[in-house]
C-alpha cells in the first residue's frame, strides 16, 4: 500500500462521513415516530443518537481533511469505525434483529428499502474498518521496518546498519 492510496482513502473516508452525518441531521429533523423512541442500546432517543453521532462523525471528517499527522487521520477514522462495529455488536448480542436506522428516516424520503440501505452501510463500515486498519498497519510497517532491519542486521553482525553510504563499511 503506497502513501498516495492511503491519502485516496482517507479523502473518501471523510467524504462518506460527511454523507452519514448530513443524513442523520436531515433525518433528526423529521416527524417518523422513532425518533422519539429510544435506542435500544443506549436508551436515549434516536434523535438525540442522531444528533451526537453527525457530530462525531463531522469531527472525524474535520480531522481526515485538515489534520497533518497521517497516524492521526487513519486513528481517528479506525476509532470511529471500530465505534460504529461494536454497536452493531451490541446490538446483536442484545438479540435486536432490526436494520441499523443509521440513516433514519432519509431511506424513505429516497425510497430505498431499508434492508439494502443497512447491507450499503455494512459495507462502508467494512471499508472504513479493514481501510483504516490496513492503512495504519501499512504505516506501522513502514516506520518500524527500517529501524527493526537495522537491529536485526547488527544483532547478526552483517553490518549492513552501518552509518555511511549503506554499504556496511562506514563513510
Amino acid at each position: 500500500m503506497q502513501k498516495k492510496i492511503i491519502v485516496t482513502f482517507i479523502f473518501s473516508a471523510g467524504i462518506l462521513l460527511l454523507l452519514a452525518a448530513a443524513a442523520k441531521i436531515f433525518s433528526s429533523y423529521g416527524t417518523s415516530k422513532i425518533l422519539n423512541s429510544a435506542d435500544p442500546l443506549f436508551h436515549v432517543s434516536y434523535r438525540f443518537i442522531f444528533r451526537a453521532v453527525a457530530l462525531l462523525e463531522v469531527g472525524v471528517a474535520g480531522i481526515c481533511f485538515c489534520a497533518k499527522n497521517i497516524n492521526w487521520r487513519v486513528g481517528s477514522i479506525a476509532f470511529m469505525a471500530t465505534d460504529f462495529a461494536l454497536y452493531r455488536l451490541g446490538l446483536y448480542w442484545m438479540g435486536f434483529r432490526g436494520g441499523c436506522s443509521c440513516l433514519g428516516n432519509l431511506t424513505d424520503a429516497l425510497h430505498i428499502p431499508p434492508a439494502l440501505a443497512d447491507r450499503g452501510m455494512e459495507v462502508v463500515l467494512g471499508y472504513l474498518l479493514a481501510g483504516s486498519f490496513g492503512a495504519w498497519f501499512w504505516l506501522w510497517r513502514q516506520s518500524n521496518g527500517a529501524q527493526g532491519r537495522m537491529r536485526n542486521e547488527t544483532q547478526l553482525g552483517t553490518g549492513n546498519a552501518a552509518p555511511g553510504n549503506g554499504t556496511g563499511l562506514g563513510a
